[in-house]
C-alpha cells in the first residue's frame, strides 16, 4: 500500500467570517483582536518591572536571588505564552520548548557543578 501524497487545502480562508481562517489541518481559528489582552500583558510586565526594582532596593539576604529569579520566570512565561504565541501553538512546538528547557537545565547543572567543584582541588592539596 502506497502512502497518500500530502494534499494542501485549496483555500486558506473561510467564508464564514472575515476573521476566521482554516489551517492546513482543517481546524478553524478565530483571529479576533488581541489588542486589549496585549495591553494587559504589557501592563503586567511593567508592573513586574517595577516590582523587580522595588525588590532590588531591599536587602532580603539570600532571598534576593530567589525573588529576582521568580519575577524573571513569571515575565519570561508571560512573554512566551502571549507574545510568542506558545499558548495557541501545536504539540510539536511545546515539545521543542520543553526539550529546550531540559537542555538548558542540563547546561546549568554542568556549569554549576564545575563552578562549585573548583575549590575542591585547593582543599586536596592541604
Amino acid at each position: 500500500m502506497q502512502p497518500k501524497p500530502h494534499q494542501y487545502p485549496k483555500t486558506m480562508t473561510s467564508t464564514t467570517s472575515p476573521n476566521t481562517t482554516v489551517r492546513p489541518d482543517n481546524h478553524t481559528h478565530a483571529h479576533e483582536s488581541h489588542r486589549s489582552l496585549y495591553f494587559k500583558i504589557f501592563a503586567a510586565l511593567m508592573g513586574l518591572l517595577v516590582l523587580t526594582l522595588v525588590a532590588a532596593s531591599f536587602n532580603l539576604g539570600e532571598m534576593n536571588l530567589i525573588v529576582a529569579l521568580t519575577i524573571a520566570v513569571v515575565k519570561a512565561v508571560l512573554i512566551l505564552l502571549f507574545f510568542m504565541h506558545f499558548r495557541d501553538s501545536d504539540t510539536l512546538t511545546w515539545l521543542v520548548g520543553g526539550a529546550t528547557l531540559v537542555w538548558f537545565g542540563i547546561m546549568i547543572t554542568l556549569t554549576m557543578t564545575d563552578y562549585i567543584s573548583r575549590d575542591w582541588i585547593s582543599m586536596l592539596g592541604k
